[in-house]
């Protein structure tokens, strides 16, 4: 007995459905054995705000000021209280009387070195206890190396663009006086000026394909045919420091990113200190595709001061990129203990190389 023409249709339909069923709970099922898992690693914490000075702090949500303890500072919009003890979520965090996490900086000692990071909660090692800070670890391996006393202090404040980097480098320089002064500023540099929330509603809406499985699989197995990938809350889209199709710029754009990293060289020289760059890693590293443009744009203009300032450079991506250890990261952007540790010891062996002062 013949089908009609409509039960024909029904039963295909029905057939197709069952059909894109079944694919998507293989999908879901062989997901995890498919893609790395640092791909699915949470977003950073929600980015504070562009603007610095009073208005910033009063911008900050609660909990935002309550991720790690803040303080409404004029000259940068916030900095971390100084001389106090406060709780990080589950660890203590030590703040000294510059207001730099670390210990006491009084009257530096006959043939000490210091070094001081600047750059924001992957310099400051959010999660990361300070005994396990790269900051700590390269100290350790040019103490060896140098035989003479090596202190590190940790100038990264959660949030920090290059902008208030230099300003807080600004702020504790004389009395610091640094010898090395580590610069890592990027990823807040990047972020572009939308809340988190906002941003996650706006990538559901671009694609809404992403709440299926075998969506995400197609996409990955299809990636090095595709468009280079983009970061959720990078613009990668248009030119650097341009505004993207709904109206959101990077927070520092291109020509004031390249200004404040010259502008920091400068002032660590007047310092009498030595700049060291630090091109900061990411899980976005070990994708099969280059990072999205806005990244590689930014990462070169690091590596391009460095150059002109004849300072040494740090690698992170291709560090890390030998291993392919997503395991040292805790969301997409910031470093675990683990992830310190590496950087922490890639930076001591490269300043090896230097003759301290």
């Amino acid at each position: 007995m013949r089908l009609s023409r409509s039960r024909r249709l029904l039963f295909a339909a029905a057939t197709l459905v069952l059909a894109l069923v079944g694919m998507e709970v293989l999908a879901r099922f062989g997901e995890p054995y498919i893609i790395p898992s640092g791909r699915d690693l949470p977003l950073p914490a929600p980015m504070t705000p562009t603007q610095t000075g009073g208005d910033a702090w009063r911008r900050l949500t609660q909990a935002q000021r309550g991720a790690v303890p803040m303080r409404e500072d004029e000259r940068t919009g916030w900095s971390l209280p100084p001389s106090s003890v406060r709780m990080d979520g589950d660890l203590w965090i030590r703040v000294n009387a510059l207001g730099l996490r670390g210990p006491e900086a009084g009257p530096k000692t006959e043939g000490e070195q210091r070094i001081l990071s600047l750059g924001d909660s992957s310099i400051f090692g959010v999660g990361v206890e300070e005994k396990y800070l790269f900051t700590t670890a390269a100290a350790e391996v040019l103490a060896t190396a140098w035989q003479r006393t090596v202190t590190p202090f940790v100038g990264g404040v959660p949030g920090y663009s290059s902008t208030q980097a230099l300003e807080n480098l600004r702020r504790v320089g004389a009395a610091l006086q640094p010898d090395w002064v580590v610069i890592g500023c990027i990823w807040s540099d990047l972020y572009q000026n939308q809340d988190m929330a906002t941003a996650r509603r706006r990538q559901q809406l671009r694609e809404p394909m992403r709440a299926f499985a075998t969506w995400r699989v197609l996409r990955w197995w299809l990636s090095p045919w595709l468009a280079s990938q983009k970061v959720r809350w990078v613009d990668g889209k248009q030119d650097i420091g341009t505004l993207d199709d709904e109206g959101y710029p990077p927070r520092t754009s291109l020509a004031d990113y390249l200004k404040n990293l010259r502008s920091i060289v400068t002032e660590t020289q007047k310092l009498g200190g030595q700049p060291v760059f630090l091109v900061l890693p990411a899980p976005l590293d070990f994708d099969r595709v280059p990072p999205p443009e806005t990244v590689r744009v930014y990462r070169a203009a690091l590596q391009q001061v460095a150059t002109e300032s004849n300072a040494p450079l740090l690698d992170g991506p291709t560090l890390f990129k030998q291993r392919a250890d997503l395991s040292f990261f805790t969301d997409q952007v910031h470093p675990n203990r683990l992830g310190h540790q590496l950087l922490g010891k890639a930076l001591g062996e490269l300043l090896t190389t230097q003759t301290p002062q």
